[in-house]
């Protein structure tokens, strides 16, 4: 941990300084983020998000007849059956583009928000 630094240091009696440069307020702040984030793991560090996103982009291009979001989330969530179905392992190498699907998402949903619905 970062705690065990200075004894390492001292122990490998090199000429390295403990904290040479005092950022000792940033480190306060970047331990604070670090505990959030890891108080809230169960959320952060999933594909989740990105799932629970892509479903409702396609349930909304779906009603809209957006083939461009059609276009990006179809194949989605194929990916998505296909892992479900074939994948012996829950690796995250498989699941990775669904960290990343909100990048993509986000401003499409939000670009969508701007044009006209067609009518049902």
């Amino acid at each position: 941990t970062l705690e065990d630094s200075a004894g390492v240091i001292s122990r490998a009696k090199s000429l390295s300084d403990y904290r040479a440069f005092h950022f000792t307020k940033l480190e306060t702040i970047l331990k604070a983020i670090h505990e959030f984030s890891f108080s809230w793991r169960w959320l952060l560090w999933t594909p989740l998000p990105g799932m629970v996103l892509l479903f409702h982009t396609a349930r909304l291009a779906w009603r809209r007849r957006d083939t461009a979001a059609l276009a990006i989330t179809v194949p989605m969530i194929l990916q998505l059956g296909g892992i479900f179905m074939l994948s012996i392992a829950s690796e995250y190498r498989y699941l990775l583009p669904f960290f990343a699907l909100p990048l993509v998402l986000v401003p499409m949903l939000l670009a969508g928000q701007s044009r006209p619905q067609p009518a049902p």
